[in-house]
């Protein structure tokens, strides 16, 4: 062998025995000791948090066994509108947002990337109610003119966009009712209900599971929209991406008990255009 291809070929083993030397401290630099998830309260922010820990724990687990040993941080927004102003500044590594939510953060922040959808039986879907107590003699929409209506916080899916425009296809606007009101939460909303301030309340499946199915509130109308969407950051690394993507969605069913769904699935963002024309819809709710 001539002396130049014997030094040709010394020179590419010293290449590459430095590139694998240097692998490992690259990733090393890339990979961060935390990640912080983010969410907004829907109902009390210890129970958000009590709902979300297992899915943290899981996740910690995972990344760990794939390598990469990263702290989860929960941070819990105290409205809709602080999660989605934070999450579009890039403020958490990754956070669940509601469907209309998922459609306001990507409207300031396209460049967030979709991670995951919440499943139930297999189905990316999220179920919604309008309830009034048992013995109320409201039978459908209709019969809600002249009467009054809890809503939960105003950028909610369940507690105002699909309701009102649900309320706006079976013709009653917010001047056909006696009143309305904002209430913040799912579970406050109910618990006006409850109190006989309203008439009729919107709220998510699962707090009507906790407060409404005890009190015996009667369903007049069921909402179906995309489910919960967990979104990463703008300029997180993609190979953190990557692995935190395997680690979701891997998650089990144990894990998603407290929010009432049983797995994740990839998604894309077309999935939620019925949600963009909800929330059109809903506008005409206040003309």
């Amino acid at each position: 062998m001539a002396i130049s291809e014997r030094r040709r070929q010394f020179g590419l083993s010293l290449l590459v025995s430095a590139l694998m030397a240097s692998a490992p401290s690259a990733i090393a630099q890339e990979l961060p000791k935390v990640l912080v998830m983010g969410t907004y309260a829907s109902e009390l922010p210890s129970e958000e948090l009590e709902k979300l820990d297992p899915l943290r724990e899981g996740l910690e687990k995972r990344l760990a066994a794939l390598g990469f040993p990263i702290k989860i941080d929960i941070v819990i927004f105290p409205t809709y509108e602080e999660a989605v102003v934070q999450v579009a500044r890039n403020k958490v590594d990754f956070a669940r947002m509601g469907p209309a939510n998922y459609v306001l953060v990507k409207r300031q922040n396209p460049g967030l990337k979709l991670l995951a959808m919440e499943t139930k039986g297999g189905a990316k879907q999220l179920t919604g109610y309008i309830s009034v107590p048992e013995n109320s003699p409201v039978r459908k929409l209709q019969d809600l003119r002249g009467r009054r209506i809890a809503f939960g916080e105003q950028n909610s899916t369940t507690g105002r966009y699909f309701p009102q425009a649900a309320l706006v296809e079976a013709g009653i606007f917010a001047s056909d009712l006696s009143g309305y009101r904002f209430l913040g939460r799912h579970d406050k909303a109910l618990s006006a209900l409850a109190a006989g301030s309203f008439d009729a309340a919107a709220s998510n499946e699962v707090s009507f599971e906790k407060y409404g199915v005890v009190r015996k509130f009667r369903v007049i109308h069921t909402m179906k929209s995309p489910a919960h969407a967990w979104v990463v950051r703008s300029d997180l690394s993609p190979l953190v991406m990557e692995k935190l993507r395997q680690a979701m969605l891997a998650t089990t069913s144990a894990e998603l008990s407290g929010l009432k769904r049983d797995g994740m699935s990839a998604g894309s963002d077309s999935e939620y255009e019925q949600v963009r024309q909800a929330m059109k819809t809903a506008v005409r709710f206040i003309e």
